[in-house]
């Protein structure tokens, strides 16, 4: 399934061809099918949210378009037609794209790291330098107080978030 897109997308391309084929004898096939899959879902699913919009969108402004004398729904079949083709070229440029930026270290490590959602579900919040501490969920506007061990302020949780991802500084409970 993913080799059958793969070869939809590259069709023509020489260089990603070639690309792909580096890749799979660099990484092995597994971990490269996999990353590969990972790519291609993640830009469906990004594309396919902004189609859902731009109809929505379309559906709303296609109707103004009676007064200028011409068939909404023809109208909105046409401009439909369009947006999925761009969409479907959207798509293929992107995988491309981001295919080429295939780098060792993320066909290596085929396991994402938790999303922020995942880690706030755990009620842990880590700063960039690997510090983690157990905290409740805050929201954006919740005061908090944080330390760096030496200064300690009060204040809301969006401008602490901020300074938290600096490390150095942690909420005190």
């Amino acid at each position: 399934m993913i080799e059958a897109e793969l070869a939809r997308i590259s069709l023509g391309n020489e260089v990603l061809v070639n690309f792909i084929e580096q890749k799979k004898k660099e990484f092995g096939e597994d971990v490269f099918y996999t990353n590969a899959q990972r790519v291609i879902l993640q830009t469906i699913d990004m594309l396919w949210v902004d189609q859902l919009e731009q109809m929505d969108y379309l559906r709303s402004s296609v109707g103004l378009r009676s007064y200028g004398q011409r068939d909404p729904l023809v109208e909105y079949k046409k401009e439909g037609l369009r947006l999925f083709k761009e969409m479907e070229e959207a798509y293929i440029s992107n995988v491309a794209h981001m295919l080429e930026g295939l780098g060792g270290e993320v066909a290596q490590k085929p396991a994402l790291a938790p999303s922020v959602t995942e880690v706030a579900a755990r009620g842990i919040t880590a700063g960039d330098r690997g510090q983690a501490h157990a905290a409740k969920p805050h929201g954006r506007n919740d005061r908090v107080v944080i330390t760096d061990g030496k200064e300690t302020q009060e204040l809301k949780y969006k401008k602490a978030e901020e300074m938290l991802a600096k490390g150095g500084w942690r909420i005190v409970e």
